[in-house]
């Protein structure tokens, strides 16, 4: 009976120095792509001051928008919807070898209810790429294209 509770403590000791050791060897991919969960988590959910915090103050875009534009943006689309939901696929990370700036490129799908009637609808599935910029030992973005979808 020792034995076996040796054993079970032994591999717990294994289990929490394996999640420690994932916790503290983060590299800048996923700190990149925990900041886009974060984004995508303050959008759904409507939390703009969450997500100013994630946008770099130089902001800008293809559409025109500033920082504030873009905020203002994503306000008045979420006061449309009761429920907004973005599915994320085909993401791809690039860094630069000094990990100053980074560029995430994926797919995104957005579904909303809105906020008279009922049923969920599609709103769109686009294209993103999205510029960040390591500031202040955090990922900021600082750009967004759309670029348009090609199947080769």
């Amino acid at each position: 009976m020792r034995w076996a509770a040796r054993i079970v403590a032994l591999l717990v000791v294994i289990g929490v120095g394996w999640w420690l050791a994932k916790r503290l060897t983060v590299t800048e991919e996923q700190r990149v792509l925990r900041t886009l969960s974060a984004m995508q988590r303050a959008v759904e959910r409507s939390n703009l001051l969450a997500l100013e915090g994630y946008i770099a103050n130089d902001y800008s875009d293809e559409r025109g928008l500033d920082k504030h534009g873009l905020l203002m943006a994503v306000r008045n689309v979420r006061m449309q919807y009761r429920t907004f939901v973005v599915l994320r696929s085909d993401t791809v990370t690039e860094i630069v070898p000094d990990a100053t700036h980074a560029t995430v490129t994926f797919v995104a799908k957005v579904l909303a209810t809105p906020t008279e009637g009922a049923g969920e609808v599609e709103l769109f599935t686009e294209r993103f790429r999205l510029f960040f910029r390591k500031q202040d030992n955090a990922w900021r973005l600082r750009r967004v294209e759309v670029p348009k979808l090609t199947f080769e």
